[in-house]
């Protein structure tokens, strides 16, 4: 370490190198409070400071949410309401933000320089693990009646206006799926006629079982002192004054989740003005978030699956004659045990009274063109016959869109579609298309980057490594394409390191019990 103040200070718990990020990541633990720190001294002239949480639901009462709305209320050393978004502003600061998750709930701030942060950082932590949870900050923040007996409250009114969507609504049901008697089951947010049961005591009660200080970490990145960071902590636990601990057997996500047992399905209806398009989710169990080689791949698999007009995907349902949707997302959701999920948008649909009414129309119209055709002929039946062949075919195509929201339709489309690219590679015009941007993508690297043969060198390492060393592995259009997305996936954590980290680090801090450090000091 550094100095010696601040080895009195933490202890050094590991090390982890990222090798995507070309930075180390050191994890301490601070000696009075047990409080983790994560730093990554990103360059740049930013410091990120994110305070984690790690959360958990018993309901969909939507507790998480709720302190994430009523812990800017004020704390017990600042009990003024604004008060931390008015320093934030004076740190050279956008202010402050927050987000829920189905697993943790985190506080951020972005200063401009390391000052900000420092300055920053106790009143913070003194808002997050003393909030002064008053009764009317409960009633202005959660829920109330208005003088015209309505619910008002600023939870309650965000999740009114997304409980009911087609986007919360498939989510919800996935995850009640994919993880059922499990916390991720849960709408974290809360839904509106569980939150009409919730009370102050039950808020302060959460927050004195999740809000302990051993059980959280901060994530620091930016050009940052040990010292200094070290004395603004200490500023934040010499005058904390925290609840009385609620001691629990287990802390959040003590177990991994088990993977789904059997296939199951079900049908969400929802309100839409538009009634003629659907969507379409497939997910699946995916391996243990400690499995950072399976997740690493996967998530390069997909991004080449569906990723850009010319991926496969997209090839097949969307830039295509008849679209059987207008979107297509594959994606990998990095949990403690992590979830696939394959999600068509746009989905065309008709309804089958709808269909019934539009052929009567078509048969009323030829019937009248029949009437005022007074002398039939030859030619007259073979255009009778054509209009008869041409209703028979929009039937079918109607039929076709009434059937791709039926169980098993798409997924067999789906199928097929892996099962030819393993068995045969990209079809014959992916692999124009997937040559020409490769070949455009290198070009734009020459100009761009000329003289700097260090970042082409250490691409090609990657993708010889990802061969496994072998010289003869055999450079397929499918493998050159995988290659593509790797370089891709890697040049975006160096290109934007602070999101990289929010995205693919946090969750393994989060649940770094369950990962191994052994792993991470491979240099991945």
């Amino acid at each position: 370490m550094s100095s010696e103040p601040w080895e009195k200070g933490l202890d050094h718990v590991d090390k982890w190198k990222l090798g995507a990020l070309r930075h180390d990541l050191d994890i301490y633990k601070h000696h009075g409070s047990g409080l983790r720190i994560a730093i990554c001294k990103l360059p740049g002239p930013l410091c990120q400071a994110d305070i984690v949480i790690p959360t958990a639901c018993s309901d969909d009462k939507g507790l998480p949410h709720c302190l994430e709305h009523l812990i800017f209320m004020g704390s017990a050393r600042y009990p003024s309401r604004g008060f931390l978004d008015k320093l934030a502003n004076l740190c050279v600061s956008q202010g402050t933000n927050a987000w829920t998750d189905r697993d943790h709930t985190a506080y951020n701030a972005v200063t401009a320089g390391a000052d900000g942060i420092l300055q920053l950082l106790p009143v913070f932590l003194d808002h997050v693990f003393s909030p002064t949870l008053t009764e009317e900050q409960f009633l202005t923040e959660v829920f109330h009646l208005d003088g015209d007996g309505k619910v008002k409250g600023v939870v309650f009114c965000e999740m009114q206006g997304r409980e009911a969507t087609e986007d919360d609504l498939l989510d919800n049901k996935l995850h009640h799926l994919l993880y059922p008697r499990t916390p991720y089951q849960y709408e974290c947010g809360g839904l509106t006629k569980d939150i009409l049961t919730l009370n102050n005591d039950m808020v302060r009660d959460y927050h004195r079982k999740f809000y302990q200080p051993d059980k959280c970490f901060i994530l620091v990145h930016g050009q940052i002192e040990e010292q200094k960071l070290l004395a603004a902590i200490d500023e934040w636990w010499d005058h904390a004054k925290l609840a009385s601990k609620k001691e629990e057997k287990e802390r959040a996500w003590e177990h991994v989740p088990p993977p789904m047992q059997e296939s199951s399905s079900a049908v969400v209806q929802f309100a839409a003005a538009d009634e003629s398009v659907g969507s379409v989710a497939f997910a699946w169990s995916g391996p243990p978030l400690s499995d950072v080689t399976t997740c690493t791949a996967l998530s390069v698999l997909f991004r080449f699956l569906h990723e850009g007009a010319a991926a496969p995907l997209s090839q097949k349902f969307v830039e295509c004659k008849d679209p059987k949707a207008s979107s297509v997302d594959f994606d990998l959701e990095l949990r403690l045990r992590t979830a696939i999920t394959l999600q068509f948008n746009g989905v065309p649909y008709k309804h089958e009274e709808e269909e019934g009414e539009e052929e009567e129309e078509e048969g009323g119209e030829e019937e009248d063109m029949d009437m005022e055709d007074r002398s039939p002929s030859l030619k007259s039946e073979e255009s009778g016959s054509s209009r008869t062949n041409s209703s028979t075919s929009e039937g079918e195509g109607q039929s076709n869109c009434t059937r791709l929201l039926e169980q098993g339709v798409l997924w067999e489309e789906v199928e097929a579609l892996l099962r030819d690219l393993v068995e045969n590679g990209l079809p014959h015009d992916s692999l124009k298309k997937v040559s020409r941007s490769r070949r455009e993508v290198q070009e734009g690297e020459e100009e761009e980057r000329r003289g700097v043969g260090a970042a082409a060198a250490r691409r090609e390492g990657v993708c010889r490594s990802w061969r496994g060393g072998d010289e003869t592995f055999p450079q397929t259009p499918f493998v050159q394409a995988l290659e593509r997305h790797l370089v891709k996936l890697l040049e975006e954590c160096e290109d934007e390191p602070s999101d990289a980290l929010q995205n693919y680090v946090l969750p393994e801090l989060l649940f770094m019990e369950h990962v191994s450090g052994k792993v991470r000091k491979g240099g991945n």
